[in-house]
């Protein structure tokens, strides 16, 4: 039978294991509360971010680093703390958690232009600028015709949000202060779980040669990478469409394929070649100049 001194021994190590095991209940609670309040103050934060009127390009792209080092703050404090590794960013806390993701139904003021949700009255401009044949060249829809157009502005409408994967933003951009309908640019977000976007853009032969193609799409890189928190966007292009490709290389993005013949359009066999962008590529450059030279024929980057 165990000595007194033993049992007595015994009944201290038991009383320390409690004690030992509460402090670290209570530990690791409060290090847990206090990672979703840091959270939940971070998806406040950017949420207001997204709402500013106009979007600062600036202060998304601040917003996206702030997120990283949160991340990797995150990362090492689980590491610390003997935890497995957390999801990935692309996963889980992405820059604006999906749950609210981006809307907006208001006009977005960048350098030169003002980009909004499509109306009614647009429809004019929309086909003035889709009957033409050197506009839609490079397109999948054909030349459009009144009916086309008005079949098409309820879905244009809707187009305002990028809540979840299959959403999608497309705004009018109108040249400041006159207000002159110049052409639309487009940001896709595409099916699947890895955070993928597609940018499109389509500017009017009268405006081209002005920057507008480049500050417009340069504005859903911003959306896309700043408030939603995708982690790699796209610019899809016929293979002969010059103009649209000069406006995604003087976005930084990287010519990464060229597929030969691998759609029918239009009658004809059609090379693809595929641009991309990763957001910390685009968090790492500076906002891109308008080109100084004119760029034509147009054409539209993914439409």
């Amino acid at each position: 039978m165990p000595s007194p001194l033993v049992l007595r021994g015994l009944e201290l190590l038991l009383v320390l294991a409690a004690i030992a095991g509460a402090v670290d209940v209570w530990w690791q609670t409060g290090t847990f509360e206090r990672r979703l309040s840091a959270d939940a103050k971070r998806r406040r934060r950017l949420l207001s971010l997204s709402q500013m009127n106009p979007p600062s390009v600036d202060a998304l792209r601040e917003a996206w680093l702030d997120e990283q080092r949160h991340g990797l703050d995150q990362m090492l404090a689980r590491r610390a703390d003997g935890l497995p590794p957390a999801a990935t960013p692309q996963t889980e806390g992405s820059a604006m958690d999906q749950s609210a993701g981006f809307c907006w139904t208001e006009p977005i003021q960048t350098t030169r232009l003002m980009a909004r949700p499509f109306r009614d009255g647009d429809e004019a401009f929309l086909l003035d600028l889709l009957s033409r044949p050197e506009v839609v060249r490079w397109l999948y829809e054909p030349v459009q015709t009144a009916a086309d157009i008005a079949a098409s502005m309820a879905a244009r409408r809707r187009r305002t949000q990028l809540r979840a994967p299959g959403d999608g933003l497309q705004l009018l951009l109108c040249d400041t202060p006159e207000g002159r309908p110049v052409g639309h640019v487009s940001l896709h977000w595409l099916e699947g779980p890895h955070l993928q976007g597609e940018v499109g853009f389509i500017v009017h032969p009268d405006f081209q040669g002005r920057g507008y193609a480049t500050e417009g799409a340069e504005l859903m890189l911003a959306i896309g990478f700043g408030a939603v928190g995708l982690h790699r966007i796209v610019g899809r292009l016929e293979a002969r469409n010059a103009a649209s490709a000069r406006v995604l290389e003087h976005l930084g993005m990287r010519r990464e394929a060229h597929l030969q013949e691998n759609e029918w359009v239009k009658g004809e066999w059609q090379d693809e070649v595929v641009y991309a962008l990763l957001d910390r590529e685009w968090a790492g450059r500076r906002e891109p100049a308008p080109p100084s030279r004119p760029s034509r024929p147009t054409g539209g980057g993914a439409g």
